[in-house]
């Protein structure tokens, strides 16, 4: 069976995975809805088995089991449906689930990547590299063992599309993260740790309040200890000029753009 011919059945556990994780495509295995969820999981994992991509008894599709004998490899999450991708983060080989944006989550990265993609066009224009912006990629740290995020927003160098090529942390010039309730420590320091270690050159710690986007740290990597260092930090209600920013490339910060 080809992976096309299972698109039904994964649309099937795509149900059952935002019902187990009740009604959030990222809840962690284990917080409620744990039967449905899992269920979901076995599904899937069935049909990935029949098509001779993944084992049925692989520990990933039923995470409430005791014994996880492996860790998920880098060709087990490329046979993965996107609607399921979408929904969890590889951390060092183990499946960590994510939570649903909110809505004013999702319109603060939407604003953000219309800012940078703005800007990135008119870098292009004075003959900057091609570039692109997208939300909530997928974005490859490490293979072994394997590191799979999915930030916010990323802006990086344009991919070979016709050879399937996938978008690495060598690629990325700029990735954002936006602070949500029980993000907080994944974004101000796992993440911290990970972007810079895999050579990351530009992170953004994006905060909100009521109204859109208040706060924008801003973190360049020192290439010398692989790890980033504050270069500063913009404030919504702080008087002044409108923010600039030189690197990776001239973005102006109009904070009018940023709400929601």
């Amino acid at each position: 069976m080809r992976r096309a011919d299972l698109d039904g059945q994964h649309r099937q556990v795509q149900g059952q995975l935002l019902a187990g994780a009740g009604g959030r495509p990222g809840g962690r295995a284990g917080l409620g809805g744990g039967h449905d969820l899992s269920s979901g999981l076995r599904t899937l994992s069935v049909s990935l088995s029949h098509a001779g991509a993944i084992h049925a008894r692989y520990w990933l599709f039923d995470p409430f089991t005791t014994i996880r004998p492996s860790l998920v490899t880098a060709e087990e999450y490329e046979v993965l449906p996107e609607e399921i991708a979408k929904a969890i983060e590889i951390v060092d080989g183990y499946v960590v689930y994510r939570a649903a944006p909110t809505p004013d989550h999702q319109t603060a990265g939407r604003r953000l990547a219309n800012l940078l993609e703005r800007h990135a066009r008119a870098a292009m224009r004075e003959g900057h590299e091609r570039i692109t912006v997208n939300s909530d990629v997928d974005l490859r740290l490490r293979d072994v063992p394997l590191l799979n995020r999915r930030p916010d927003v990323a802006l990086y160098r344009c991919l070979e599309d016709a050879h399937g090529e996938r978008l690495r942390a060598e690629h990325a010039l700029l990735v954002v993260e936006i602070v949500s309730h029980g993000s907080e420590t994944q974004d101000t320091t796992d993440k911290l740790g990970e972007y810079a270690k895999a050579g990351i050159p530009h992170y953004w710690i994006v905060r909100l309040d009521r109204t859109g986007v208040s706060i924008i740290e801003r973190y360049r990597l020192d290439s010398a200890t692989m790890l980033y260092k504050h270069t500063g930090t913009f404030m919504k209600d702080e008087l002044g000029e409108t923010p600039l920013v030189a690197n990776p490339i001239p973005v102006v910060v109009d904070w009018t753009e940023l709400e929601f």
